[in-house]
């Protein structure tokens, strides 16, 4: 199958306007945009010249196990503004771990007594906190309070 990707701008202004899966339509609203009145100008100002590329899409098909987890990256006597937590996705299975390291935190400077601490969760637990820093911290919080 063929897409039409109606583009504008260039360089550091180029961008995507709008996808479509017919030609005619992708032309449609480049001239709709483009329009110009009866002493040529344009009766729309949007910007530069619109391009459509086409491309011709491709159908994937993978198989496996997603696995999914939590991390915390957590910098002792730093203070909490520091440390990382974040949700990943993977493909092998996630090992509950905790690994002790010396890094560079955030500020640039080299720490020791660094801990990052992984842990599987189930796909729904991955959805509740995915997008929440202070919950990821929470739940991280909890589970080395088990330890």
């Amino acid at each position: 199958m063929k897409i039409y990707v109606v583009t504008e701008g260039e360089y550091s202004d180029y961008h995507i306007c709008a996808v479509f899966d017919d030609k005619k339509k992708a032309e449609l609203y480049c001239a709709v945009r483009e329009e110009k009145d009866f002493l040529g100008n344009k009766c729309y100002i949007f910007g530069d010249e619109y391009m459509i590329e086409e491309f011709d899409t491709i159908s994937v098909n993978i198989e496996g196990k997603v696995y999914y987890g939590v991390r915390a990256v957590i910098y002792e006597g730093v203070g909490d503004a520091f440390n990382d937590y974040t949700t990943f996705r993977s493909v092998s299975p996630i090992l509950d771990s905790v690994t002790e390291t010396n890094r560079y935190c955030r500020c640039g400077m080299r720490r020791k007594n660094c801990k990052i601490y992984a842990y599987a969760i189930d796909e729904s637990i991955y959805n509740d906190l995915k997008n929440d820093t202070s919950a990821i911290r929470d739940y991280i919080k909890v589970r080395i309070k088990k330890e």
